[in-house]
């Protein structure tokens, strides 16, 4: 969860929400996790961060153009690393299945 303009925000994955990222940008997500080191580039990560924003405790998700303005702005405030961050970490709390442990 995070604040932006004193509402509280989170991401939420699923397989289906997954699906959706992955049509849209044209990339697994794995891969480019691994191709990137988890810094994704500006156009998918948009879509990751876009996709997946609900106001905490929220039902559903942000309409999409609300969300890529929230993520224009949050990234110019928080910095690109600290929203690839919080995409990373909500993936990996949301889908552990895409980072099976050994």
């Amino acid at each position: 969860m995070f604040t932006f303009n004193e509402t509280n925000y989170e991401l939420e994955y699923s397989l289906k929400r997954l699906e959706r990222i992955e049509n849209l940008t044209g990339k697994a997500t794995v891969p480019l996790i691994q191709e990137t080191n988890g810094y994704f580039p500006i156009g998918p990560l948009k879509q990751y961060f876009g996709m997946a924003l609900k106001k905490a405790g929220a039902d559903t998700y942000l309409d999409l153009q609300t969300a890529y303005d929230i993520f224009a702005q949050i990234v110019k405030e928080m910095g690109y690393a600290e929203v690839c961050g919080l995409v990373l970490e909500a993936l990996s709390r949301d889908c552990p299945f895409l980072f099976p442990k050994d």
